[in-house]
């Protein structure tokens, strides 16, 4: 599983060619996101359309989405550290 996170969004709805292969390198069954990742798309977004644009591309290119949970936060932030 690879979970995408927002550069990787921003650079493909931006026409980004090495952003767009990377997503289209994912099979379907692996690609997964996150309810922060999605709530930042939104959050840049400018208007309506672009948060529907967003969130159909979500819909239709990814089968999972994880909630952000204090587990996951903590892991995050261990991660990070090392």
């Amino acid at each position: 599983m690879i979970v995408v996170d927002t550069d990787v969004f921003i650079d493909y709805f931006r026409g980004i060619r090495e952003a767009k292969e990377f997503i289209e390198g994912i099979s379907i069954d692996e690609r997964a996101t996150t309810d922060l990742t999605i709530m930042e798309l939104f959050k840049g977004a400018r208007n309506k359309n672009e948060i529907e644009k967003i969130e159909k591309f979500i819909e239709q290119n990814f089968f999972i989405t994880f909630p952000v949970t204090t587990a996951a936060s903590r892991t995050a932030v261990q991660i990070l550290k090392r």
